[in-house]
C-alpha cells in the first residue's frame, strides 16, 4: 500500500465549513411574502370567496351530551327537602305544592305516600329564578376539565363538578348546536364573530321553561306572549349581519330577533349600527327554540379559494353525484386540519375537508394549501350551519 494511501487514513477528516448557508437561507426567506403575495394574485383570476370554519377543541359542554349541576337546586327547581311545586310560575295557581300525608305522623286521614294539598300563600318564583342565574353564572366561570367547562370554581376556592351526563350518556343524537361534537361553540369562523345564543345565555325570560329532557335542551314557550332575553356584543367593524332561530337542525323561517319585549321591533341594520362597539338587547318572542345563531361578518381580508375541476365535478340537478373536489387556498387562513368547513356563499354549498396537505419551506412556513374536499349533502346538518336570515 502506497504511502500517501497510509497517511490519508491516518490523518484528520477535512473540516471545511460553507459559511454561506445562513446568508442564503436569509435570501431564500425573503422572497416568501412576494411568493404568497403572488398566490393570491393568481387566486383572483378564477376564485370564489370562501368562509372557513376550524373546529374547536374545548368549549361549553352541549346539553346533548350533558347538563348542569343543581347544587342548591334539584332538576325541578326546587331546594332540597321542598315539596315540589306541580305548576307553572305565574299562574293563577302559583303557589300550591302537594305535601305528602306520609310525612306528617299526626294525618289520621290516608296512606302513607297519599298526596294531599296544601295552599301555601308564599310565591317563589322570584327566589328560584334568582338562584338558577347563580347556578348557570358558576357555569360559565372556566377552571379546568378536558375538552369542556366541566369543572368551576366555587366561592371557598375548591373546584367542584358542574355538569353531568345525561341519562343515556355521551351525544347520541344529530344534534344541530354543536354537530355531535359535544361542546359549543363546534367551530371558530375566520373573518367572523360567532354567537351561539343558548339556555346558558338567558338574562331573562317570561313564560319559558328549558326542557332538560330533551336532547339538546328546548327552550319551550307556554304562551304566545313569551320572550327570552339575550344580550349580545356588537363587533365596531362589520360589514353585513345574519342569524337564525333553530329547533335542533330545523332552521324557522318566520321568528325573528326582537328590540324590545313586546315583538313591536325588529333588529335592524340601523339598531345595530347604533350599537356598534356596545351591547344590545335582543328577544325571542313566542318561539320553542334550542338555541340562535348569530354572525357578524368583518372580511377585512377576504379569503378567496381556487375549485379545480368545478364545472366537470358538480351536477347541480342531481347532489348525490357531487364527488370530490381541490381546493387551492392562501397560506394566510393558518393551520387547517380534516373536517374544518369551506362554505362558498355564492354557489350555496358546504364542503368538508378530508384531507390537508401543507406545502412548506425547510423552516416549516406554509407556502400555499392544496385541500381535497367533500361537498356536503343537503340532508348533512352540516350543511346549514351559515344560513339563516340577513339583517337589513
Amino acid at each position: 500500500m502506497s504511502n500517501w494511501l497510509k497517511n490519508a487514513r491516518r490523518g484528520r477528516r477535512r473540516q471545511a465549513k460553507n459559511f454561506t448557508s445562513e446568508l442564503a437561507q436569509k435570501r431564500l426567506d425573503a422572497t416568501i411574502a412576494p411568493f404568497h403575495q403572488q398566490i393570491e394574485n393568481s387566486l383572483a383570476v378564477d376564485s370564489v370567496n370562501a368562509v372557513i370554519f376550524k373546529r374547536c377543541d374545548t368549549g361549553r359542554p352541549c346539553t346533548c351530551k350533558k347538563i348542569p349541576i343543581m347544587d342548591e337546586l334539584d332538576q325541578s327547581g326546587n331546594r332540597p327537602g321542598e315539596d315540589p311545586d306541580l305548576v307553572p310560575f305565574g299562574s293563577q295557581n302559583d303557589g300550591i305544592t302537594f305535601e305528602m300525608a306520609g310525612d306528617h305522623d299526626d294525618d289520621i286521614f290516608g296512606e302513607p305516600g297519599q298526596s294531599a294539598v296544601a295552599q301555601i300563600g308564599k310565591n317563589r318564583s322570584n327566589t328560584l329564578r334568582e338562584e338558577q342565574v347563580k347556578e348557570f353564572e358558576a357555569a360559565d366561570i372556566l377552571a379546568s376539565g378536558d375538552a369542556g367547562y366541566d369543572i368551576v370554581e366555587a366561592d371557598d376556592g375548591e373546584s367542584i363538578e358542574a355538569f353531568d351526563d345525561t341519562l343515556f350518556g355521551g351525544t347520541t343524537v344529530n344534534c344541530g348546536i354543536c354537530y355531535s361534537r359535544g361542546i359549543v361553540p363546534a367551530y371558530n369562523v375566520l373573518n367572523h364573530t360567532h354567537y351561539v345564543l343558548t339556555n346558558y345565555e338567558i338574562l331573562n325570560s317570561l313564560s319559558y321553561n328549558v326542557d332538560f329532557s330533551q336532547k339538546p335542551a328546548l327552550i319551550e314557550a307556554l304562551s304566545d306572549d313569551a320572550y327570552c332575553h339575550f344580550k349580545i356584543n356588537v363587533p365596531k367593524y362589520f360589514k353585513e349581519a345574519k342569524y337564525s332561530v333553530r329547533d335542533n337542525l330545523d332552521i324557522f323561517v318566520d321568528a325573528f330577533l326582537y328590540v324590545d319585549p313586546d315583538g313591536n321591533r325588529r333588529l335592524t341594520l340601523a339598531a345595530l349600527n347604533d350599537a356598534r362597539g356596545k351591547q344590545i338587547d335582543v328577544y325571542v318572542i313566542g318561539t320553542s327554540f334550542t338555541h340562535v345563531s348569530v354572525f357578524f361578518k368583518q372580511d377585512a381580508d377576504p379569503i378567496d379559494i381556487n375549485l379545480s375541476q368545478e364545472a366537470e365535478t358538480l351536477d347541480y340537478m342531481r347532489s348525490s353525484t357531487i364527488g370530490q373536489l381541490t381546493a387551492i387556498a392562501p397560506a394566510k387562513i393558518g393551520m387547517i386540519r380534516n373536517s374544518d368547513l369551506l362554505v362558498i356563499p355564492s354557489r350555496s354549498y358546504t364542503m368538508k375537508v378530508t384531507d390537508a396537505p401543507r406545502n412548506t419551506t425547510s423552516e416549516r412556513t406554509i407556502i400555499q394549501w392544496e385541500l381535497t374536499c367533500r361537498v356536503l349533502q343537503g340532508s348533512e346538518a352540516l350543511s346549514n350551519i351559515y344560513k339563516g336570515t340577513k339583517v337589513r
